[in-house]
């Protein structure tokens, strides 16, 4: 991790700007999160649900989704699969409060 001006940057590549869609369903733990990335600088657009989420997503206003795994009609898993189609250079990060070893090699697998 390193600081260029006011945003850190962290792992990701050149021309990175920390464009973040946030996909979580628990409304507590969605707002902590947004809290803190925004602390940290970076430029969060917030959805309740994995559809409302891909409604949102397009590859030139997001450098990064993360989404939660557990959400009802599209899960975290749908999520990943749709943005990888649609995007395959736009970074996921699958989280979840649930998750074991299994979930997180089906998740890589699908590009996470």
């Amino acid at each position: 991790m390193k600081n260029e001006g006011n945003w850190r940057v962290v792992g990701w590549g050149e021309g990175m700007t920390g464009r973040i869609l946030f996909i979580d369903d628990d409304r507590g733990g969605r707002e902590v999160a947004l809290f803190n990335l925004r602390k940290a600088g970076y430029d969060v657009t917030p959805a309740s649900d994995g559809q409302e989420g891909l409604a949102l997503f397009s590859p030139e206003k997001f450098d990064l989704v993360v989404t939660d795994l557990k959400m009802p009609v599209v899960d975290g898993m749908e999520v990943l699969e749709t943005v990888r189609r649609i995007s395959p250079e736009t970074s996921v990060l699958v989280i979840t409060a649930f998750g074991n070893v299994e979930t997180a090699v089906k998740a890589m697998k699908r590009g996470a």
